[in-house]
């Protein structure tokens, strides 16, 4: 929860942080919402179960990939004093 919070400082205004953070969070909890049905989707024997994990790493690794190469570590402007 820490990194949400710290993101949101370093990248909002003190008039949007609260939304971003609490955005953040949000699709922190649906993750883990959207797993509950789609494990047993995905993995119906226990033949299939390197599917599920490779489908959970595709989804994982994938953003993070793709986040790492495109943002900066901090705007060029910070947007606020605390930033």
């Amino acid at each position: 929860m820490g990194t949400v919070a710290r993101l949101s400082v370093v990248w909002f205004p003190e008039t949007e942080r609260l939304a971003a953070t609490s955005l953040g969070n949000t699709a922190n909890a649906l993750g883990t919402v959207l797993m509950y049905p789609l494990g047993p989707w995905l993995c119906t024997r226990s033949s299939e179960l390197p599917r599920l994990v490779g489908a959970l790493a595709a989804a994982s690794v994938l953003p993070f990939f793709f986040a790492t190469l495109y943002f900066p570590a901090a705007p060029s402007t910070p947007p606020s004093a605390a930033a």
